[in-house]
């Protein structure tokens, strides 16, 4: 039985676009993206999950991030007094006891940015 090259690309195309027959593909509404609104490569993505499935959450506080970074808290005061490290945001910063909580993907794209491999 011989099938032509047109009917073999249609039958692939087909298969292709059949959603219960596409395996190991991303979904698009799983794809995150950054705080600058460009999407998270493959190995960001990873990182992402893992920090959900651990903290089953979208925020760390100071601990948690202390935790991940390996830092102490005083370490991370520091670099806020500084200006520098994960960028955070102030929930009820009307006072003085406002909370900072460092969302996933600024802690995602912090450590892509400064952790290197050789």
């Amino acid at each position: 039985m011989t099938t032509s090259l047109s009917q073999s690309f249609k039958s692939e195309g087909a298969r292709m676009n059949n959603p219960a027959l596409k395996k190991n593909q991303p979904k698009e509404s799983s794809m995150k993206t950054n705080n600058k609104g460009a999407q998270m490569n493959y190995f960001d993505q990873l990182r992402y999950d893992r920090l959900v499935a651990k903290y089953g959450k979208s925020v760390l506080n100071k601990t948690e991030l202390s935790h991940e970074l390996g830092v102490s808290v005083s370490t991370l005061n520091n670099c806020i007094s500084r200006g520098v490290g994960v960028e955070y945001l102030k929930i009820n910063s009307s006072g003085k006891n406002s909370i900072l909580v460092y969302p996933l993907e600024n802690v995602v794209s912090y450590l892509s940015n400064t952790i290197k491999v050789a």
